[in-house]
């Protein structure tokens, strides 16, 4: 998925991107229900019965979930990278440099 987005953004003959320095604000505020208040519930019951949220298996924070969003964001880069080079040979054989 990376490598089609990343083709699609090779296409645009526009400037490059301007970098982000800061990150936006997450969307939706932290759940309010916690663990512990769910495993005083369920002290003594069959745990195969029990069902926990699944926002429990999600990424502790607002900044680990963003931040894995910008994990292979130096692949999208090299990809793009690439892509311009296959883009410049393949016009200069046709004879056709822009």
């Amino acid at each position: 998925m990376l490598l089609i987005l990343a083709v699609l953004l090779c296409r645009d003959e526009g400037p490059p991107p301007k970098r982000r320095d800061r990150l936006p604000k997450p969307a939706q505020a932290e759940k309010s229900v916690s663990l512990w208040s769910i495993l005083k519930e369920v002290v003594g019951k069959d745990l195969t019965r029990v069902c926990l949220p699944v926002y429990f298996n999600e990424p502790l924070s607002a900044l680990q979930k963003i931040a894995e969003e910008l994990e292979y964001s130096e692949l999208v880069d090299k990809v793009c990278v690439c892509c311009l080079r296959y883009t410049t040979a393949c016009n200069e054989q046709n004879g056709s440099i822009q």
